[in-house]
C-alpha cells in the first residue's frame, strides 16, 4: 500500500523569514485603536513567542511575565487579528 502525501506545510517563519516587523506592526496599531501610545518594535519582537495571545497579552501589559485583564485581552485579540491580516507579508 502506498501512502500518497497530499500536502506538506513549513513554517517559515523565524527561520527563513523575519516576520516581526509585521507583528510589530499590527501590535502597534491595535494599541492604537485602543488610545494606547505605540511600543518600540525591537521590544515587542522580545514579546514573540508562545502564541498570538500571548503576544498581545504582553503587548498590552509591556511585560513578558505580567497577565492582562481578561476582559481588555479578549477586545485587544481581535483587534490585533484584523491587523496581522492586513500587515502580513509586508515587512517581512
Amino acid at each position: 500500500m502506498k501512502l500518497a502525501i497530499k500536502a506538506v506545510l513549513l513554517d517559515l517563519d523565524g527561520t527563513l523569514l523575519d516576520s516581526a516587523p509585521d507583528l510589530a506592526a499590527a501590535a502597534n496599531a491595535m494599541l492604537a485603536e485602543l488610545g494606547l501610545p505605540a511600543r518600540d518594535p525591537a521590544v515587542i519582537a522580545t514579546y514573540i513567542g508562545k502564541g498570538i495571545p500571548k503576544l498581545v497579552e504582553r503587548t498590552l501589559t509591556g511585560s513578558l511575565d505580567a497577565a492582562a485583564d481578561p476582559v481588555f485581552l479578549a477586545r485587544a485579540l481581535p483587534m490585533y487579528e484584523r491587523y496581522y491580516a492586513e500587515e502580513s507579508g509586508r515587512r517581512s
